[in-house]
């Protein structure tokens, strides 16, 4: 939630079981202004807060807190988290309001990428490619370099900004939010179609946080006005 911690939902026995931050508890939660969360494996459940990252070990029911230290370059980076993703490796990255994160599991430490950018999307295709949105622009990670390149559509020039999700349908092609427009962009041909006000899109700057993939093949976007449903194989 915004300021009330995190609730789990037992849908056994209905009821809920709330974490809230105790400052006494180091094994508690580490915030209660939550932004995003992210199952890793059965054992680790990120959340993403207004200010840093904590984990869940769901095996010892403890939290793990990382908050940015001025003093320590390998700390995770200032500011608010929005999202995680895992690459093939099954590598943690974190994207935040100051740059994009990689978590390294075997030392606790995060290694930076696009510093200063405002990413607000990192996602993983089908296919394994890794892709992070920001203000900036989308970007897409290189294996041979080992850093994000900039990725422009061929007939969007000037490429996309002000990216506040990217989610991939089972075509495996890519629909990208930003504040006024939802992007599908075809990653084999290099092609975007753009749908805007034209087409009932409403501008929002709150649909970054709750974009889904149903397993029939339809995705959700909400924004500050509800949710489009969008049904690709429909859409010219």
């Amino acid at each position: 939630t915004h300021h009330g911690g995190l609730d789990y939902f037992d849908p056994v026995s209905e009821k809920f079981q709330h974490y809230k931050h105790d400052s006494i508890d180091p094994g508690s939660i580490g915030m209660d202004s939550l932004h995003t969360v992210f199952i890793e494996n059965d054992k680790y459940l990120w959340v993403g807060a207004e200010v840093g990252l904590t984990r869940l070990d769901r095996t010892t029911g403890k939290f793990t807190t990382y908050r940015h230290n001025q003093d320590d370059s390998s700390s995770i980076c200032s500011g608010s988290v929005f999202k995680l993703t895992t690459d093939k490796n099954v590598t943690v990255w974190i994207a935040t309001v100051s740059g994009l994160e990689k978590f390294d599991a075997k030392t606790g430490k995060f290694i930076h990428f696009l510093p200063g950018y405002a990413v607000k999307a990192a996602f993983k295709s089908a296919n394994g490619d890794l892709w992070a949105g920001a203000t900036q622009g989308l970007f897409l990670y290189d294996q041979t370099s080992g850093q994000f390149k900039s990725y422009k559509p061929e007939n969007l020039p000037s490429g996309i900004e002000d990216i506040l999700s990217v989610i991939g349908d089972k075509e495996n092609r890519l629909w990208i939010t930003t504040s006024n427009s939802v992007i599908r962009l075809n990653t084999e041909t290099k092609i975007a179609k753009v749908y805007s006000a034209e087409y009932g899109i409403l501008s929002s700057s709150w649909n970054w946080l709750n974009n889904y993939l149903s397993s029939d093949g339809r995705i959700f976007i909400g924004g500050t006005k509800g949710y489009y449903m969008i049904n690709p194989s429909e859409m010219i």
